[in-house]
């Protein structure tokens, strides 16, 4: 099969920003360009149609799938990602979120008790004192806003995604990283105690977003409803579809990269102070995620086989190099196997299955994440209809891990169908 450049953004049917109605309005580590499931929710579906996305991170195909009258479901580990998604699929009528918007203003502008408290590691290291303060006020506000002006939850959503926004920026932690990472840039600011203005940044951060919250709005205003829902067990290997939906129509998905991405400690600081995690939790969670690192030594100490040629020749030399950096990679496709097996018992019968995915390099070992990927779905059911690449550009991604690591820098496209 030959291999293409599908080049969504250039090949696009409908003219599109990355950020345009509610994509922008948080930053998430490598997310896909909106372009990628817009191209195949028009190629695979029909309005009415389930669309099902079980790494969904903040959202985006849930979002294409709601604006072309899809219906859709998520599944994400990460509660940051989960509430991102829901203020971006969640159109609020614009004289309520006015009248909210007006009201948060008047107690900014007010000097009042601060009851919001917090603590998490390290907290003096991130943020100035000054910082803290109002980031609590902030908090303090929108609590009260909903606990006794009881403005609606998806309010309360809403108003949290732009706090969250505005965390990095208020913060030591330098915002051109995605990492949780004080730069030398950073540390100069620290000593030199560079001021920064958490309201001022929220009050902005309402203000762009809300805008396009109102273009969310009037865009579906006048369509029948669709549903955009998370499957509550956030599990990608055990997927318990909701009762209105008996099987998915398509499945569009770019899961996580086997020991690339820190998905939970690049956004650490917007789930402490949302109060989503605490440390001991945030460990948790990264133990449940799959391509994750976080292995107990015990795990690793004997050689683990996946049954796939291939790719166990290189966990085998990798283990002679790196025993814990072998059984991560072995964990990251068992865990894998185990999805795929659940998208084929949720797909309906030709339906297809596309997944986008990066090749990674771990200790200087090039892992070959789509090939393998393909392998496994070829044994639970599915064969493959179409093949490429697109090249990843401009977008958020996470710098390489160490010097054994390299950035990636194509997005490879799996197109595939269950027999």
């Amino acid at each position: 099969m030959r291999c293409k450049n599908f080049n969504f953004k250039k090949n696009s049917i409908v003219a599109m920003s990355n950020n345009y109605l509610t994509h922008g309005i948080h930053s998430y580590t490598a997310k896909f360009i909106p372009q990628i499931p817009r191209f195949f929710i028009e190629k695979y579906s029909k309005e009415g149609d389930v669309i099902l996305d079980p790494f969904a991170g903040s959202g985006t195909t849930l979002l294409e799938s709601k604006i072309t009258g899809r219906h859709s479901l998520g599944i994400d580990i990460n509660p940051l990602a989960r509430l991102i998604t829901k203020v971006k699929v969640t159109p609020i009528n614009p004289k309520i979120l006015n009248q909210a918007i007006k009201e948060l203003d008047c107690l900014l502008d007010k000097r009042l008790k601060i009851t919001y408290n917090i603590e998490f590691p390290n907290k003096e290291y991130w943020f100035s004192k000054e910082s803290i303060q109002e980031l609590r006020k902030i908090m303090t506000i929108i609590n009260l806003l909903y606990d006794y002006h009881k403005i609606d939850k998806k309010l309360k959503n809403f108003f949290e995604v732009c706090f969250s926004s505005i965390i990095r920026k208020s913060s030591y932690a330098d915002a051109a990283n995605p990492k949780t990472y004080c730069s030398p840039r950073m540390r100069e600011k620290r000593k030199n105690g560079d001021k920064f203005y958490p309201i001022k940044l929220f009050k902005g951060a309402v203000e762009k977003n809300s805008k396009s919250l109102k273009e969310l709005y009037k865009m579906l205003s006048n369509r029948k409803a669709i549903k955009s829902e998370f499957i509550k067990t956030n599990d990608t290997k055990n997927i318990k579809l909701p009762s209105w939906v008996k099987k998915v129509d398509l499945i569009i998905t770019s899961p996580p990269y086997a020991n690339a991405q820190e998905y939970f400690r690049n956004f650490k600081l917007e789930i402490f102070w949302l109060k989503q995690a605490d440390n001991k939790e945030l460990i948790n969670l990264e133990k449940k995620q799959i391509g994750g690192e976080n292995h107990a030594a015990l795990y690793y100490k004997q050689l683990h086989q996946t049954g796939i040629k291939s790719i166990d020749r290189i966990i085998k030399k990798l283990y002679s190099i790196n025993q814990k950096s072998a059984y991560i990679v072995y964990k990251y496709f068992y865990n894998m196997e185990k999805s795929f097996v659940e998208y084929n018992r949720v797909l309906k019968k030709r339906g297809h299955c596309i997944i986008i995915i990066g090749n990674n390099t771990i200790r200087n070992i090039k892992i070959p994440i789509n090939k393998t990927l393909i392998e496994i779905a070829k044994k639970h059911g599915f064969k493959l209809n179409d093949y490429g690449y697109d090249l990843i550009q401009n977008r958020k991604f996470m710098i390489k891990r160490n010097n054994h690591a390299e950035i990636i820098k194509k997005d490879w496209v799996i197109d595939l169908i269950k027999k």
